[in-house]
């Protein structure tokens, strides 16, 4: 690819009409594959939007059963404790 881009700054350097169809080619895929990156991310971020509401609903609609529960766990030992 680097050597392609300096035959291409080279003045004296003309491309045959295959030469040039490959590069079309490549800028096609590279364009396809940044919009499908693009799309992608969208998709991402509506669905972790839409995540983050339910579960801000699922805590206000169920907010005493986050009140009842304790949220500190037990002290509890273990065998690699020091005695």
């Amino acid at each position: 690819m680097f050597t392609s881009v300096r035959q291409l700054r080279d003045s004296s350097f003309t491309l045959d009409p295959a030469a040039m169809a490959t590069f079309q080619v490549d800028d096609m895929l590279e364009k396809e594959k940044r919009e499908k990156a693009e799309r992608a991310e969208k998709r991402r971020r509506k669905l972790m939007a839409k995540i983050s509401k339910m579960q801000k609903s699922f805590i206000q609609d169920n907010e005493a059963l986050f009140q009842e529960t304790s949220t500190e766990l037990p002290a509890a030992g273990s065998s690699m404790d020091l005695r």
